[in-house]
């Protein structure tokens, strides 16, 4: 486990499902249940490859979504102020983010899903999106 200090400020290159090392999304999903965490990228682990893992709606006690190069095609709904914590920082932060966005992922079996995702799903797909583009919480947040 990395995590806490373990700041990725550039942007992740994409990824080949045949690379994706399942051990590694294993230890992804054990550190952020042992953290408390709704969400984790592959950087976060120590690992330079384009994934996350996203809990439903933030239940940790659902299988997790595995997000292989994900992209935003679309933002729907109101912004909201989001008061986020990040596992790589030990500040917390308001950002703006949108209730719904439209994802282009790989799912875990390498089919392509293009899929609307709302609410606190959304919010925390758009917090992991970020991390994958090099963009941490304190750079985003509200003035």
């Amino acid at each position: 486990m990395i995590v806490h200090g373990h700041l990725i400020r550039f942007e992740v290159p994409k990824t080949k499902l045949a690379d994706i090392n399942r051990n590694k999304v294993l230890e992804a999903i054990d550190t952020a249940l042992e953290l408390g965490g709704v969400g984790i990228s592959a950087p976060q682990i120590g690992v330079n490859q384009r994934w996350s893992l996203v809990f439903p709606e933030g239940d940790r006690c659902r299988l997790p979504h595995l997000l292989i190069n994900p992209e935003i095609r679309e933002y729907g709904g109101d912004a909201i102020d989001s008061f986020e914590s990040c596992l790589s920082l030990d500040t917390r932060h308001v950002v703006r983010r949108f209730e719904h966005v439209k994802l282009f992922y790989t799912g875990y079996n390498g089919v392509q899903v293009e899929k609307w995702f709302d609410g606190f799903t959304s919010v925390i797909i758009q917090h992991e999106v970020d991390h994958l583009n090099g963009v941490l919480i304190d750079r985003k947040a509200c003035q």
